[in-house]
């Protein structure tokens, strides 16, 4: 079977990585530059500012529940995925013949 899919990820959001520094000893090693207070705000934000400028276009998406281990307040925590089918962008060489 041949595949034009580049790329399969899935990401949650929204996106903190303040709880994620606070909540754990997991540090990023790299940042994503994601902006945006909601769900959405940060999906436009991850497509325009990450998935293509780095030659990525979104051929399909949808939004899951993730459901996060708890604490001393909250059995568990409900959070969204996005889940995501990438394609490459493909780009014609403008090379000088």
């Amino acid at each position: 079977m041949v595949s034009n899919y580049g790329s399969f990820w899935c990401l949650q959001l929204i996106f903190l990585y303040v709880l994620m520094c606070i909540a754990s000893d997991h540090h990023p090693k790299q940042h994503l530059d994601v902006y945006g207070n909601t769900f959405e705000q940060q999906l436009s934000s991850l497509v325009l500012d990450v998935l293509l400028p780095v030659g990525f276009e979104v051929e399909r998406f949808t939004k899951l529940p993730y459901l996060s281990e708890g604490d001393m307040y909250h059995s568990y925590y409900v959070l969204y995925d996005a889940v995501f089918v990438l394609r490459p962008v493909v780009t014609q060489c403008q090379c000088g013949d």
